[in-house]
């Protein structure tokens, strides 16, 4: 099965007090280390977000069809903007993400399949989603329904249970141990 990658960059960052995205990750950015492991199972890869904050990267970046509506918007507009029938999109501060974690979501993807950790926390933004999740997505988005996990019923969730903890990386506390 081919798919095509997004990596949501486009949040506000508040607690962690700068944008996540652009952090340190060994000798790349948080996002572009999401984007390498992205790439392992899908192609192409693209950033959603802001194109003049991260048109330095390694990835091409797609302006947010609605900035400031949060990470739903940011699906709405992976999906909008993908030409494939399976589009792999996840959070850009999932700093453990394991591309065998992704493999397994594709695998295992009927209409969406959303990653479960091994903490039982559900990720709908470590998901696998086809294209025909797009009419939900934009118009739970039109309606200001906003959180993801809302919709997981409505698309036909499943969820894959992952072997470990996925690590978000939110405040410079959970940076630093990280």
């Amino acid at each position: 099965m081919t798919a095509a990658g997004f990596v949501l960059t486009g949040g506000k960052s508040t607690r962690m007090g700068r944008d996540k995205a652009l952090l340190p990750a060994g000798v790349q950015t948080l996002c572009e280390h999401i984007g390498d492991v992205v790439s392992q199972v899908a192609s192409p890869v693209f950033l959603v977000g802001h194109p003049e904050r991260y048109a330095h990267l390694k990835y091409p970046c797609l302006p947010d069809l609605h900035p400031g509506l949060g990470p739903l918007s940011g699906l709405e507009t992976a999906l909008c903007a993908s030409e494939a029938d399976w589009n792999v999109i996840v959070s850009c501060d999932l700093f453990n993400l394991r591309a065998d974690w992704l493999m397994a979501l594709l695998e295992k993807a009927q209409v969406c399949a959303v990653a479960q950790d091994s903490a039982g926390t559900i990720q709908p933004l470590c998901g696998v989603y086809h294209r025909e999740c797009r009419a939900i997505v934009s118009k739970a988005v039109s309606e200001g329904r906003l959180r993801a996990m809302d919709l997981l019923g409505e698309l036909n969730a499943i969820t894959v249970l992952l072997p470990e903890t996925i690590l978000n990386v939110n405040t410079p506390e959970e940076y630093g141990r990280i």
